[in-house]
């Protein structure tokens, strides 16, 4: 059993403390430091473009006419995370690009402990200008998934198998 119940990990140049749990949570209370930080360096650029291409997009679009703000919510760049455990990567992603909003998703067990997380980095002011954090329970499944659109069934199973894989290969490399 561990007595610990915190993780200082820094993700895209940004420290975060982390509450963790592994002895209720098991692989879902832990922060992957290693996995997380290789997944949001090659993650973030691609962010990073997607949003400035909103923010572009934007900017054409209300100089030449009225933006509402239901229309600057179609240009933040959304950013859904499955199974985020402790929610490391999705805020990392919030506290390091700007104009984001991340929802953090995972089963119900979960879902307390990646509040607190997403709490705790909110109050300490760690979120990039204009991003937003947000936490929701997702039991999702084969069906669920399949039940998407398909772009971003593609792009959240793409994410998750990249995320996993991730894993493994740490894994691996810590046993070697």
């Amino acid at each position: 059993m561990s007595d610990k119940t915190r993780e200082d990990v820094e993700i895209l140049g940004v420290n975060h403390t982390l509450a963790i749990d592994p002895d209720s949570l098991n692989e879902a209370g832990v922060v992957w430091a290693p996995a997380v930080r290789a997944l949001a360096s090659a993650i973030a650029p691609i962010v990073v473009a997607e949003a400035e291409a909103r923010r572009s997009s934007s900017a054409v679009a209300s100089s030449s006419s009225e933006v509402d703000s239901s229309t600057d919510r179609a240009h933040t760049t959304r950013i859904l995370e499955l199974g985020a455990g402790t929610g490391a990567l999705g805020i990392a992603l919030a506290c390091a690009v700007p104009d984001v909003r991340v929802t953090l998703t995972d089963l119900d067990a979960v879902v307390p402990l990646l509040r607190t997380n997403a709490d705790a980095t909110r109050d300490a002011g760690k979120l990039a200008r204009g991003s937003e954090l947000r936490v929701a329970e997702l039991a999702w499944s084969r069906d669920t998934v399949l039940g998407l659109d398909d772009a971003p069934a593609d792009a959240a199973a793409a994410a998750r198998r990249a995320k996993r894989e991730c894993a493994r290969k740490h894994d691996r490399e810590r046993r070697a």
